[in-house]
């Protein structure tokens, strides 16, 4: 039987997908830079050309998914962080079963925290049971270095990487207080 598709429609499709894994491209690359970057930064990143990169950060800045407010100053949007915001709290309802089996193992306050843009969040917690509970606020965000459950984050990269993320989290700090 013959295949009634057009060569140019299958062409189109893998286009399609390749626009898609080079948006996603970009936007990995913006996760870890939430000052944000100049297009010629992120198609070095990307390896890229810079036009391609500008064509795909105005459908994403349509979208929401990121906002370019100047030459230099791409960062993830609004848009996004809302998509992303369900998913963490649909990821902390799935979590929150384990983190009550393992409060009751250990009869210790449990946190579930992540890395956001070089700062510990807390996303839930489960109290111990004993008199004395640490209690972490939920949704609050703490420098890396500041907390066990940063110190826990920052265990899981390389001294170097580990560094890094503290010098930059400490960099805006001190300079927000100028």
């Amino acid at each position: 039987m013959q295949d009634l598709k057009d060569p140019d429609e299958k062409n189109g499709a893998q286009a399609g997908i390749q626009v898609i894994a080079r948006a996603a491209s970009i936007l990995r690359t913006l996760e870890n830079h939430p000052d944000g970057l100049s297009l010629g930064q992120i198609a070095k990143s990307v390896d890229l050309a810079r036009s391609t990169v500008q064509r795909i950060v105005a459908a994403l800045a349509a979208e929401d998914f990121v906002i370019a407010s100047g030459p230099g100053d791409v960062r993830i949007g609004p848009g996004l962080v809302r998509i992303a915001a369900s998913v963490a709290s649909n990821t902390a309802d799935l979590i929150r079963p384990h983190l009550r089996s393992l409060g009751e193992e250990v009869g210790e306050t449990v946190d579930l925290a992540v890395l956001s843009g070089g700062s510990t969040v807390f996303v839930d917690q489960v109290p111990g049971r004993h008199r004395l509970v640490a209690v972490s606020a939920v949704g609050e965000r703490f420098p890396l270095h500041c907390t066990a459950n940063g110190k826990a984050i920052l265990a899981c990269f390389s001294p170097e990487d580990a560094e890094e993320l503290i010098d930059r989290k400490s960099t805006r700090l001190n300079s927000s207080h100028l």
